[in-house]
């Protein structure tokens, strides 16, 4: 028998076992067991992400993501030195313009791309545990205000049709959003940030939902990666608040809802390190 390959097995299996138990077992005291990195350190040729390329997960079990963009255009994702130096490079999501009109607005947007993750195991279900999630990210450009202006930065399960919890950039202001009890809840939390972020300033920016409190951490950074954490800004839980219903959503997406042209999706951002851990 191969011993290296069996423990290599069972170490697949026992991680992802891990996640599932402890989201089944209830709040814990903490954030303990990380699932996914994703530092955007791969190999890639001349710079641009091109689609079906795989963004490998730094965590093992490793559960990697794939790039989603439609035809081969240029200059949609790329890769860039990151905004903090230790992590060596990032994924710039690039310039794009949304336009919106008619009444209600109606938002369209170019084609842009985004990463991801399958979830055939139900590692990013948290069901009732504590959980928290998040990315560092720098805007290269001012973010619009109305209904062209929504960016999503990583979620899984989308507002209208299941379960949900995601990172956005909305309007230029970072918030923290999470969805429970399927696609006919009303169950909503969002901790936002008062103010916009600030092109060119990099962003660690963290989504937690412990005991019962969804919470948001922005973090300024410097170059060297140190900062000082803000004030955290908090919103209350509903207590029947599980997540695993999410429909026919199976991805993790980082970038957007995932379409390709949907109208959230993030662009005219660098990002790097995004995370998310159970337990």
């Amino acid at each position: 028998m191969n011993l290296k390959v069996s423990k290599l097995k069972v170490s697949k299996i026992l991680g992802l076992g891990l996640a599932l138990l402890l989201a089944t077992a209830g709040p814990a005291l903490g954030v303990s067991t990380e699932i996914l990195r994703l530092k955007f350190s791969e190999t890639v040729v001349g710079g641009q992400y091109v689609n079906g390329q795989s963004v490998i997960d730094g965590v093992t079990p490793t559960q990697n993501g794939v790039v989603d963009v439609l035809g081969t255009p240029v200059g949609l994702l790329t890769q860039v030195p990151s905004p903090v130096t230790s992590l060596g490079t990032a994924m710039n999501f690039g310039s794009t313009a949304c336009t919106g009109t008619g009444t209600p607005v109606v938002v369209t947007c170019p084609q842009l791309g985004q990463v991801k993750i399958a979830d055939t195991a139900g590692a990013f279900s948290p069901i009732g545990a504590n959980f928290e999630y998040g990315a560092t990210i720098r805007l290269t450009a001012a973010v619009p205000a109305g209904a062209v202006g929504g960016m999503n930065v990583v979620q899984k399960g989308t507002s209208g049709t299941s379960d949900m919890w995601k990172l956005s950039v909305d309007n230029g202001k970072a918030a923290c959003i999470v969805k429970a009890n399927g696609a006919a809840s009303t169950s909503w939390a969002k901790a936002t940030r008062a103010t916009a972020l600030t092109v060119g300033q990099t962003y660690k920016l963290k989504c937690s939902r412990v005991a019962g409190v969804l919470k948001l951490t922005v973090t300024p950074l410097a170059a060297d990666g140190s900062g000082t954490a803000e004030a955290a800004v908090t919103a209350a839980l509903s207590a029947a608040g599980d997540l695993n219903d999410f429909g026919a959503t199976n991805t993790v997406n980082v970038g957007g809802k995932g379409t390709p042209n949907n109208p959230d999706q993030l662009r005219n951002a660098i990002v790097d390190n995004v995370t998310y851990s159970v337990g």
